[in-house]
């Protein structure tokens, strides 16, 4: 007995002493893209099939990658890749290390930083996983499906958590919605004139590539700056295009076509899921901004739907930006659930940024208050490109439009801040005078009747909504 303890506690001094020896970690750069890609599993959930490979080293010697590895006494323990399409943004995807271990991932994100400083990189942006047609962007947030899917990496909710405590920010985020769907889930064409307009689908895929630049022509026109997360697109195009030719068919591409121009103003594009022939990604749409509000969305996914109800196709996922209402209400009128959310970050190395985001909004709060508006829109601005989800800075936006008389893009700006933040009282208290200042009285009575039923304790927005319409219409114009 006295031999056995005498054992244990050895044991447990050694396992002491042990933990007290200093771990040695360091970086080892990769440049040869055939290591680089047995490396790639380690930030990798989704599976690196052989039939993969062409598409994935296209991706790494267009881009130029390069792949940081940690090493951690002596064993390769954490992957991150990095690329680059122009001298300003630095890119990495890939991110992952052994057992989600938090320390792993601390030292893995203090050397993507330093190594993106040391080659005078402005910004830091992802994961971006290439080729993300098939890959994926984003860190997966906790609640998430951890299904298996083409586009959808998996990982633990630790990896945006630690990249938040190092101070990255949203650069984007997207919804995945996920549902079935049979010829009759489209009643919502009914009512648009379609007449001036044609639908395109082409039977051959090299009658598809002869529209390349028509395609890219009208995608990099009409998605928002936000939505093109992949640099160098045009560039990829030919590699996408052979992967949606391997697993698909190019009916599950449509296109719609201005009559009286000839021109192509529309696109909707369905990308194949390899691991689950029955399903589809519904990767973009793209609408030509003059040709928008007619329905040509519905009109396209009508046919798409049921081209891919042909193929055996019978269920899809829709990726839709958080701030994107109209996405939002398509997916939720077709019944599907959202399963997923995916989050890029981006994290600035430029000094001014390190400035706290509290600072940032009390100073455009006094350049205001100065009537230095101009200056106020200006650093807005800048935050809301690294802070889009903040409701604040839609607020401040929103006074800085409504001064300088547009008053539409002010209605958006508060719109937002009170999506973001449904409390907002002040945000609530703006849409409404800013409708009347457009002289819409009708819609801001609706938004304090809005306001108060979301928000039936506020006694200011109670007051607001008893009192403000009078108020203004004695006194005019105010704040």
């Amino acid at each position: 007995m006295s031999e056995h303890k005498n054992t244990l506690d050895f044991e447990r001094k050694m396992e002491m002493e042990v933990s007290k020896v200093p771990i040695v970690r360091k970086i080892q750069l990769v440049k040869e893209f055939e290591e680089i890609l047995k490396l790639l599993p380690v930030g990798m959930s989704i599976p690196l099939w052989p039939e993969f490979t062409k598409y994935i080293l296209f991706d790494l010697r267009h881009f130029n990658a390069r792949s940081l590895v940690l090493i951690e006494d002596g064993s390769s323990v954490g992957h991150v890749l990095v690329f680059y399409a122009d001298k300003k943004i630095l890119y990495f995807g890939f991110f992952g290390v052994s057992n989600d271990r938090k320390e792993r991932i601390e030292f893995l994100i203090e050397s993507l930083i330093e190594y993106a400083r040391n080659n005078g990189f402005e910004t830091l942006k992802g994961p971006v996983n290439v080729p993300t047609i098939i890959y994926g962007w984003g860190f997966m947030e906790q609640g998430s499906s951890s299904t298996q899917i083409v586009h959808k990496p998996v990982n633990s909710p630790i990896y945006p958590e630690t990249f938040r405590q190092k101070g990255f920010k949203q650069a984007l985020q997207e919804q995945s919605f996920e549902g079935t769907f049979d010829n009759s889930s489209f009643d919502y064409t009914e009512g648009f004139n379609y007449d001036g307009y044609e639908l395109v689908v082409f039977d051959t895929w090299e009658e598809l590539a002869n529209v390349k630049k028509e395609f890219l022509k009208l995608n990099v026109k009409n998605l928002a700056p936000t939505s093109v997360v992949t640099p160098g697109s045009a560039v990829v195009f030919d590699n996408y295009l052979e992967f949606i030719k391997q697993y698909g068919d190019p009916s599950t591409i449509v296109f719609t076509r201005h009559k009286t121009t000839n021109k192509f103003i529309g696109c909707l594009v369905a990308t194949p899921n390899p691991f689950d022939k029955s399903s589809c990604l519904f990767f973009t749409i793209a609408v030509n901004k003059r040709h928008r509000k007619k329905g040509l969305g519905w009109w396209m996914m009508k046919e798409l739907i049921t081209n891919c109800i042909k193929l055996g196709i019978n269920s899809c996922i829709v990726i839709v930006e958080s701030r994107v209402e109209g996405g939002r209400s398509i997916c939720e009128r077709l019944g599907f659930n959202v399963m997923r959310t995916h989050t890029v970050f981006t994290y600035s190395l430029k000094n001014n940024q390190n400035v706290s985001i509290e600072d940032r909004l009390e100073r455009v709060t006094e350049l205001l208050s100065e009537k230095k508006d101009e200056k106020a829109f200006e650093l807005v601005n800048k935050l809301l490109e690294s802070e889009p989800e903040n409701d604040r800075g839609w607020l401040l936006l929103g006074i800085a439009y409504r001064r300088s008389g547009k008053l539409n893009d002010a209605v958006k700006c508060f719109h937002e801040a009170t999506r973001l933040n449904s409390s907002m009282e002040e945000a609530w208290g703006l849409l409404t005078i800013t409708y009347l200042d457009k002289h819409q009285e009708k819609k801001a009575e609706e938004c304090l009747l809005n306001a108060v039923v979301k928000n039936p304790s506020s006694e200011e927005l109670k007051f607001y909504e008893q009192n403000l319409i009078r108020i203004y219409k004695t006194f005019g114009p105010f704040f």
